[in-house]
């Protein structure tokens, strides 16, 4: 299109390369200066994958004018090379060379990461707190009627990710794998007891990390996002270094609060941690070296403008934080897509996972 618009310019005698000599009036009196140089060709296009595009070339210098520019190079598409630089334009008579485009840049590296198949249920486990083992809801039950496959579950309501709450859930890992070294997915959740059972003795502001807007500027709530993520990571490293291909990293929706333990402003502490939770899982593919993905699931679009999804205080023993049976049934669809979509979990006969 750009060449296209130069050349109708070009036609109309406007901004082009052709300068004119225009013969002089009187002996001895120097010609005209000649015209500017034509422009430089348009800069490649990225492509998706592969060679990066190749600068364009540039514009002949008009008589006496300055050689047109070279065009820049093309940006390199990801994981390729980049593009080549623009040729200069040739100088014209009397006027300087062009010059050539800057070469493309390079992409970035590619994701090659390809899920193993699942030949075997137990090469799927859950882990983590409530969300997904508490008595309100059935999601271990609702995931495996999904995947069509009895995932073994070691999910412990209550436990936290580094402080707080009941327990560990990174202590689930090591018995998970004591009962299956081959495992090759992890469903989990995790880090929303460091703050609605935050350990007060150690952080004694945690008691207004769900009760005040701005609990997000308070600095013991942000140290214990900050241990959780710190625990997050390590154990999704951990998980990579046992031979784990893939985690599935589900966060928490906006709850209703008001409940025993989860205080009357809740989401705001949870607004803060979901894109540090989601940056955690997103850079695992480079931080282990290509040896495991982590595939983060916002439970926030699935939950929100939606009624009849979280536990009632009467007839559910509704706390202002879990999900009931049909809020769990949302979760594993949810998780179940992306699954689908990522290629997690996954039989040989999806047609899109490795053999293993």
């Amino acid at each position: 299109m750009r060449q296209i618009t130069i050349g109708l310019l070009c036609a109309m005698a406007i901004g082009c390369g052709d300068g004119g000599e225009t013969p002089s009036n009187t002996a001895g009196t120097t010609g005209a200066v000649g015209g500017q140089g034509g422009a430089g060709g348009t800069a490649g296009m990225m492509l998706p994958a592969g060679t990066g595009g190749t600068g364009g070339a540039s514009g002949i210098g008009g008589t006496g004018g300055t050689g047109g520019t070279g065009g820049v190079g093309g940006l390199g598409g990801t994981g390729g090379t980049g593009g080549a630089g623009g040729t200069g334009g040739t100088g014209g008579i009397g006027g300087m060379a062009g010059t050539s485009g800057a070469g493309g840049m390079g992409g970035m590296p590619a994701d090659e990461h390809v899920s193993p198949c699942i030949t075997d249920p137990n090469d799927v486990v859950l882990i983590g707190d409530s969300y997904v083992d508490w008595i309100t809801h059935t999601f271990p039950a609702d995931i495996r009627a999904e995947a069509g496959q009895q995932w073994p579950s070691y999910a412990v309501g209550g436990t936290s990710m580094a402080t707080g709450g009941l327990g560990r859930i990174p202590d689930q890992l090591p018995m998970a794998i004591a009962a299956n070294p081959n495992i090759k997915a992890i469903v989990m959740t995790g880090g929303g007891n460091d703050i609605l059972v935050a350990d007060t003795v150690m952080f004694p502001d945690a008691v207004n990390c769900t009760s005040v807007a701005d609990s997000p500027t308070i600095a013991d709530c942000q140290t214990i996002v900050q241990k959780a993520l710190e625990v997050a990571e390590s154990l999704m490293d951990d998980a990579a270094d046992a031979g784990v291909r893939d985690v599935v990293y589900f966060f928490y929706p906006h709850i209703p609060g008001g409940g025993l333990i989860s205080g009357p402003m809740p989401n705001p502490i949870l607004d803060y941690a979901l894109p540090r939770a989601r940056d955690v899982c997103n850079s695992s593919l480079e931080r282990t070296e290509g040896r495991m993905k982590c595939h983060f699931v916002d439970m926030v679009p699935v939950f929100e403008g939606k009624t009849g999804l979280f536990a009632d205080a009467v007839s559910e023993a509704g706390d202002g934080v879990h999900p009931n049976s049909m809020g769990s049934k949302e979760m594993a669809k949810e998780i179940w897509r992306v699954m689908k979509e990522e290629c997690v979990g996954q039989p040989s006969s999806a047609g899109c996972c490795a053999a293993p």
